[in-house]
């Protein structure tokens, strides 16, 4: 049974020094402030195909191109670049990056392998699809074919690899649509040693830029050679539709199950994992009444480690897009791929300490240089010594440089293309460009309990109250870890939207205060008693087969427990709540209502409360 509603905050407010009274010593460590990334940081996120409308319909930092061989490869070593050049130029000028694959067939759109093959030989077999299209499957199996293939690959490489406006490359070259498959024609696909010639001149010919293939494959796949060694990450063109493994032998071919398969599980680590979600999901895709065939789209995400995705459902004008979908797709696809948090920052002995975690499910894939420097002062003469790519979900790592002492750092992480926008960290003090870094914690106030504060919410909430100050109280908590507000936040508590219509400002307060009054079932944690007499305290995420895996943190959602369940002897529900007291105890009583009047609000800086 439910008891009365109440906000099982999540928020984290540290307490500087040994006690509650303390002040922080000279090189104590200094907590810096959660608030969620953009989800148009780079190289992650929803993905449009090139498009000028699209910009305007959902943010994004890339776009989506095919691009025909026949048009890029006129004659024996000559190729035609302008294709590529002028997408190139137009998708840098929205500072965009570009994700793009080249095609010998696409259905409906007549012979693609240039003019010249043809003259020489090259047999293309005309056919129809089960939807009716015309395809036109050139012999693979063809010499010239493939030595033209490898070729062009290799030039290809010596122009576009490592080039910045470029963000990854799609395999593409065999099968329809590039996308390695002729279903249901598979007598027409290529061959394992036509495939292993592909992926060698890709993989010698880009050592910069990411390259992904379709199908993840071991040695024993039937039409697919091994690449599971091999240095590339994968794409999922059925998303949410095949992807997770279900254990059903007639789903063996879901790309989970194929991932697995080949070994290539844990590639995330260093390739990156895209696709494209199903266009049968495109009509509903987070409208929250998705098609009955769709896989729960946030586990997809979590458990394929995805960074982007191609979505026609939120880009394309054909379907709606009203407020309540965009807001549910800003939250459900602020998952996907990194998000970097600076949490702590220390000067020590001459050199400046900054540990820094990775909230999202996926890592960073380029090491993109990074800047630091004193706000006042000369700055390093070369950039920090430090790899991006190494910042693995749920393993906080801590950077060390030799910097001159000061009050206040700025830190910033450019994007290598001219006019792309900054990779930004997830923290409140970081700007559109620069995070700024003070050395100075905040300090201890009070240990605020209601009686203490319930005189304030008379007077104090008519008006007058500072937006911003509300908004930067709410990130000193770190609330944003845990709670939906407006289109931003995690899901581990509850969704902070018309908290007005449900609390009166006394219960809200109280809510922070006393956080463990009153909990949600539904977010209430558990007690995992196990046979060895020791206890696991979170909340299960999902427990399949004989494994239960739990969130003992809140604060680092992305480190699960997993317990065996023949380990456990016992689970009742926890009586406490798994967020802290003294959430308050950095705030003077000014702040507290600013951050009352700012959850009361719904986050609108034009409400009455702001009002004098």
């Amino acid at each position: 049974m439910e008891v009365r509603v109440a906000l099982a905050f999540c928020c984290v407010v540290t307490v500087f020094g040994a006690g509650l009274g303390s002040h922080a010593a000279e090189d104590n460590p200094v907590q810096l402030r959660y608030r969620p990334a953009p989800v148009d940081n780079p190289l992650r996120g929803l993905v449009p195909y090139v498009s000028t409308s699209a910009k305007a319909r959902f943010p994004h930092s890339m776009e989506f191109r095919y691009f025909s061989l026949r048009d890029l490869l006129p004659a024996p070593g000559t190729y035609d670049w302008s294709p590529i050049e002028k997408t190139l130029e137009e998708v840098s000028r929205r500072g965009n990056q570009l994700i793009f694959r080249v095609f010998c067939e696409y259905p409906g759109k007549g012979i693609q392998i240039p003019r010249f093959l043809i003259e020489r030989g090259v047999r293309v077999t005309e056919w129809m699809d089960d939807n009716g299209m015309a395809n036109h499957t050139p012999d693979y199996a063809s010499r010239d074919l493939r030595e033209a293939l490898v070729e062009f690959i290799g030039a290809m490489g010596k122009k576009y690899d490592g080039d910045p406006r470029v963000a990854f490359l799609t395999a593409g070259m065999l099968g329809k649509w590039g996308e390695w498959h002729n279903y249901p024609r598979e007598e027409l696909w290529a061959g394992k040693e036509v495939q292993v010639e592909v992926m060698e001149a890709l993989e010698k010919s880009f050592r910069k830029t990411h390259v992904l293939l379709r199908y993840p494959a071991d040695e024993q796949s039937y039409r697919h050679a091994a690449n599971g060694k091999r240095p590339f990450g994968y794409h999922d063109d059925s998303f949410a539709w095949a992807t997770l493994d279900t254990g059903r032998p007639e789903d063996s071919w879901h790309f989970e199950s194929v991932l697995k398969a080949a070994g290539a599980d844990r590639k995330w680590h260093r390739h990156p994992i895209g696709g494209e979600i199903r266009p049968e999901l495109w009509k509903t895709s987070f409208t929250g009444r998705w098609h009955a065939r769709a896989q729960d789209f946030d586990r997809c995400v979590r458990r394929t480690r995805a960074s982007w995705l191609m979505d026609t459902g939120l880009f394309d004008v054909r379907f709606p897009l009203d407020e309540d979908r965009r807001q549910n797709a800003l939250f459900q696809t602020s998952h996907l791929g990194y998000e970097l948090h600076l949490r702590e920052a220390e000067w020590k002995a001459g050199y400046l300490f900054l540990t820094v975690e990775n909230l999202g499910v996926a890592p960073f894939y380029y090491n993109w240089n990074i800047e630091l420097q004193p706000v006042q002062g000369r700055g390093l003469d070369s950039p920090p010594d430090w790899d991006l790519r190494t910042l693995l979900p749920g393993k906080p790592a801590v950077w060390k440089t030799r910097i001159p002492r000061a009050p206040t750092y700025r830190l910033r992480i450019p994007n290598p293309m001219e006019g792309g926008e900054p990779l930004r960290l997830a923290n409140e003090e970081q700007g559109e460009e620069w995070l700024q870094v003070e050395m100075e914690p905040r300090r201890f106030v009070k240990d605020w309990q209601m009686e203490d504060l319930h005189g304030l919410l008379g007077a104090g909430l008519e008006g007058g109250r500072d937006f911003a100050s509300g908004r930067r109280m709410f990130a000193v908590g770190r609330c944003y870890l845990c709670h939906r507000f407006g289109r931003e936040g995690g899901s581990g508590g509850p969704a902070l939207g018309g908290l007005s219509e449900q609390f009166s400002p006394h219960d809200l307060l109280e809510s922070i205060v006393a956080p463990g009054k009153a909990i949600r079932d539904r977010y209430a944690a558990s007690v995992f008693s196990l046979k060895t007499g020791e206890e696991v305290v979170g909340r299960r995420v999902h427990g399949e087969g004989a494994a239960v895996r739990i969130v003992t943190d809140l604060m680092s959602p992305a480190t699960i427990t997993s317990l065996k369940a023949d380990e456990i002897a016992s689970v009742k529900v926890s009586p406490d709540s798994m967020m802290p007291s003294g959430l308050l105890a950095t705030m003077t009583d000014m702040e507290i209502l600013d951050l009352l009047a700012y959850l009361l609000s719904d986050g609108d800086p034009e409400h009455h409360l702001f009002k004098n």
